[in-house]
C-alpha cells in the first residue's frame, strides 16, 4: 500500500495483511501489530501509510500509537525492535471513536501533521490540538484516496469520483480550472 523513505535513508513498505517492513540496504526486517492491520469491526485495513515525524516517531495508519524504532537492537534481531508510545485520540473530534485509521499522512511547512480518512475528511494535528476538516461536494461527503503537498506548500486531495480538492487556508474546495 505504501512506501516511505525515512531520515536515515531506509525504505519502509506497508502491506495489506503482513504488516510493515524496513529495508536498510542490507537486510529486511518486519513488524506486525494486529491493530495496524485488522480494524476493530473486522476486515483488513492494511498498512496504508507510514511517516516519520520531526521527533523520529513513526505514525503508521492509525492514531492509537506512535512507534519509536531501535536500530541497534533491530540489527541484532530477526524483527524490527520498537517501543509503542501513545498516539493521539479524541472521541469527541473523531466522531465517537478514540482513534481513527487514516490512509495518508504528511507534514505541512509549519510542522503540522495532516491525516486523510476515506469518508470522514481530513484531520490536522499541531502537536497539541486536532482540527477536523470535512470534505464535501455540495452536501455530499467525499471519499479520499490521496493527499499531496505541492512546492508552494499547498495541500491537495485526490478522490475516486469527485476530482481534486485544494486547501484554501480554511477548507478544502473542489479544484476547477
Amino acid at each position: 500500500y505504501t512506501i516511505h523513505k525515512d531520515r536515515k535513508g531506509a525504505l519502509w513498505f506497508g502491506t495489506s495483511v503482513f504488516g510493515a517492513c524496513r529495508f536498510d540496504g542490507q537486510s529486511i526486517k518486519w513488524m506486525y501489530e494486529k491493530d495496524l492491520t485488522i480494524v476493530p469491526n473486522g476486515g483488513s485495513f492494511g498498512i496504508r501509510s507510514i511517516f516519520e515525524d520531526r521527533e523520529g516517531s513513526f505514525w503508521i495508519c492509525n492514531t492509537l500509537h506512535r512507534y519509536v524504532f531501535d536500530v541497534e537492537k533491530t540489527e541484532k534481531s530477526d524483527r524490527l525492535q520498537y517501543q509503542k508510545i501513545n498516539g493521539i485520540g479524541d472521541a469527541e473530534i473523531f466522531g465517537g471513536d478514540d482513534y481513527i485509521y487514516y490512509s495518508y499522512i504528511l507534514e505541512d511547512n509549519t510542522g503540522d501533521l495532516w491525516l486523510t480518512t476515506w469518508d470522514k475528511g481530513v484531520y490536522r494535528y499541531d502537536g497539541k490540538n486536532i482540527t477536523h476538516y470535512p470534505v464535501k461536494d455540495g452536501n455530499k461527503d467525499v471519499n479520499l484516496v490521496s493527499m499531496y503537498k505541492d512546492n508552494q506548500g499547498i495541500l491537495w486531495l485526490g478522490t475516486p469520483e469527485n476530482g481534486a480538492f485544494k486547501f484554501n487556508g480554511n477548507t478544502f474546495v473542489k479544484f476547477k480550472l
